[in-house]
């Protein structure tokens, strides 16, 4: 915190377990006492992993899940009522392979991409998720030189902190509600991503503009003559449909 805030304005730190209802909803009024505005919340919380299913009590089982699912889901009760701007998870590319010693961290991740998936739907605010990759950093340095190793073995590489946030101010700044963001090197690339399909997000400041066409004529139009070249492979009422649809546009 001393170093934070040789940068700016010192962040305040509250503890609190937030799986617990009652200790985040106190947490929550407590900040609503200092700041009135809560624009926005982070969801970045890892827990525990590295123990194979035939390994792990189910204590310690449920104690990995409930970071995850516990977690989103009371920040779903607490934080209902307030304007916020965004919410954002942290999540892992374990929701998308099957990493040894990770059976409840992956299952947990699962759960919080398909929630925030769900929450996006019934929130007003800007709800996203990123799946991280490997990191240099935090977690990352904790990781028993075993699970380095496995990770290392399948082709993953420590996202630095530099080059992780330049990423993911550029996810914020998208339109993309969920996005993986690893370094992966070749030949394990593969199995990963195709190399032959990009996706790139332009922002056009511009105002959109709709094109309109003159269809107003469309009612005149003779069906049955004008999809003669279908070979009678699409039904009257499929064309008929059609027509309304583009007269629409």
């Amino acid at each position: 915190i001393d170093k934070l805030a040789l940068l700016g304005k010192a962040p305040q730190y509250i503890q609190a377990d937030a799986r617990n209802l009652q200790e985040l909803q106190a947490a929550y009024e407590h900040i609503k006492r200092i700041y009135p505005t809560i624009h926005g919340i982070i969801h970045s919380a890892v827990g525990a992993f590295d123990q194979s299913l035939g390994t792990v009590s189910e204590a310690d089982f449920r104690s990995i899940l409930s970071v995850k699912i516990d977690l989103s889901v009371r920040i779903a009760q607490v934080f209902e009522k307030e304007a916020l701007d965004f919410v954002l998870f942290f999540s892992s590319d374990a929701s998308f392979v099957r990493g040894a010693g990770m059976s409840g961290y992956s299952a947990g991740c699962s759960f919080k991409d398909a929630f925030a998936l769900q929450l996006a739907k019934l929130w007003p605010c800007v709800v996203k998720v990123i799946n991280w990759g490997y990191w240099s950093a935090g977690t990352g340095e904790t990781m028993s030189e075993r699970m380095k190793t496995y990770l290392y073995g399948m082709g993953y590489r420590p996202i630095d902190m530099e080059e992780g946030m330049k990423a993911l101010h550029a996810f914020l700044a998208s339109d993309f509600n969920q996005m993986s963001i690893s370094r992966i090197v070749q030949p394990a690339f593969r199995n990963f991503c195709s190399n032959d399909e990009w996706i790139t997000s332009y922002i056009d400041d511009s105002e959109k503009t709709r094109i309109q066409l003159d269809l107003s004529d469309i009612e005149d139009l003779s069906l049955s003559s004008k999809f003669e070249n279908l070979d009678n492979k699409a039904d009257k009422e499929m064309e008929d449909l059609l027509c309304l649809l583009l007269r629409d546009i």
